[in-house]
């Protein structure tokens, strides 16, 4: 489902281009934008972590704003590959950071947040707190009075 979403969103993205930037992003017949949402998510899976570990350097130079350089490198090759579609490479750097943006907005919270439990009391986890909390790892914390 989240693939679908992504793709969706990479299309309304595309979609806005068009519309924002009519003399930069132009895509001929209009049903290509599902077939250029495609290409870029199959390039960001397969191409995209290659390029930022190649361009790592650049991009702990930069702080990690080269990343957005290769977002607009990544839609530029898809542009390049897809019959029907032009744009600048300004303008796919702006649709890049845009994407970038609302893919961050829409990324599950709850998988990027730590999966641990401290025990602050010492001794062994109950069972009914190993028994609500599933695949978490158990850290049991103690601490010595002084």
């Amino acid at each position: 489902m989240r693939i679908i979403t992504q793709w969706l969103l990479v299309c309304s993205v595309l979609m806005g281009g068009v519309y924002l930037f009519p003399s930069s992003v132009q895509i001929e017949p209009l049903y290509m934008v599902l077939v250029l949402g495609a290409v870029i998510r199959v390039l960001n899976a397969t191409l995209r972590p290659f390029l930022l570990l190649f361009t790592l350097p650049f991009t702990l130079f930069t702080l990690g704003f080269f990343i957005l350089v290769v977002n607009g490198f990544v839609f530029h090759l898809a542009a390049r590959w897809v019959d029907g579609v032009s744009y600048s490479f300004t303008a796919a750097f702006l649709l890049a950071l845009v994407t970038a943006a609302l893919d961050s907005m829409t990324q599950d919270k709850k998988r990027s947040s730590p999966n641990v439990i401290f025990h602050r009391f010492g001794g062994k986890p109950t069972q009914t707190e190993k028994d609500e909390i599933e695949d978490v790892p158990f850290i049991e914390v103690k601490a010595k009075k002084e």
